[in-house]
Order: structure tokens, then C-alpha cells, then sequence
């Protein structure tokens, strides 16, 4: 499940980074936002949940908010739309299986393999991307690194604890 768990935060990572290549971050971030409701829905058949109506209905309106920023019609629907609806999928698949897995599972082996799989799966790519980064990159890549690890703990906390609280979905 870990090995999963990495490979499905790889492609969420490898499809947001690619579509913010495509779309300008305002979109991009809108289009994100569709993640919530991708949990929402896939919690009724891979968790069991159920979903109350006032959740149903806002998570349609969250949704019609995301088709207006997409605008499906024609030739306005981008490779890099789809991309990163595709990284929402991801991050709710990997959300729903922090839910699934997180009550019996130890926190630090979680985001230890959460970790070693997009490293070891990335490294590959190096000969063919790799530029040596300045000396003031470190600071970035430092922080990156332990504010990406707390926020991805505190996620998968938030999770755990809603697996333990109730069958429903948030």
C-alpha cells in the first residue's frame, strides 16, 4: 500500500507541476480546487460513505465553479486543464486511501514512503533534467522539504482523525 500510496503522490505532483507549465497559476489553482470534490464522490464507493444533500449540493456548485474556470467548449479545453484535473484525481485517490489506511498505520512510515517513492521515481529523470542549482536554491529546497513534509503529516492527521470520527463524508 505504501508503494501505491508514493506512485499515486508522484503523478499528483508530476501532473500539477506539468499543468502549471501549461496554464497560468490562477487557473491552474481553480481548477485544484476540484480535488475536494473528487473525495467527496469517490468516498461512497471506495470508503462506503454516504454523502448528506447540503454536501451533494456544494460540492455540484464547487463543481460548476471549476467548469466555468475549464470552459469545456470546443477547442478552450487544454491539455493542461485535463492535466490537472487528472493531479485533483490523484490527490483525492491519495487522500481517500490516507483515510482508508491512516488508522492502522503508523504517521512517520506513511510520509516516509510518501517520500522515498516520488525521490526515487524523479531520480530517474536526472540525467536528462538536472541543472545545477545556485547556492541561494538550497534555502528553497530546504524549506520546500519541511513545510511540504508538516503540511503532508498534518493532511494525513486530519484524515486519520476523520477515519475514527464518522462513515460520512466531509
Amino acid at each position: 500500500m505504501h508503494l501505491l500510496r508514493g506512485l499515486i503522490y508522484t503523478a499528483t505532483m508530476v501532473c500539477f507541476v506539468l499543468g502549471l507549465t501549461l496554464l497560468p497559476l490562477a487557473e491552474a489553482t481553480a481548477i485544484a480546487f476540484v480535488a475536494p470534490l473528487f473525495v467527496t464522490l469517490l468516498s461512497v464507493p471506495l470508503l462506503g460513505e454516504r454523502i448528506d444533500p447540503p454536501v451533494l449540493i456544494a460540492s455540484l456548485v464547487g463543481f460548476v465553479g471549476v467548469l466555468i474556470v475549464v470552459r469545456p467548449n470546443g477547442d478552450a479545453l487544454q491539455v493542461g486543464a485535463l492535466v490537472l484535473v487528472g493531479a485533483a484525481l490523484f490527490y483525492a485517490l491519495m487522500m481517500i486511501t490516507a483515510r482508508r489506511y491512516g488508522a492502522r498505520e503508523h504517521l512517520w512510515a506513511m510520509l516516509f514512503y510518501m517520500t522515498c517513492v516520488p525521490l526515487v521515481v524523479t531520480a530517474v529523470t536526472l540525467p536528462w533534467v538536472w541543472q545545477a542549482p545556485q547556492p541561494w536554491h538550497w534555502v528553497g529546497f530546504f524549506a520546500s522539504g519541511v513545510l511540504g513534509v508538516a503540511a503532508t503529516a498534518f493532511i494525513t492527521l486530519a484524515f486519520r482523525v476523520c477515519a475514527r470520527g464518522h462513515r460520512r463524508a466531509v
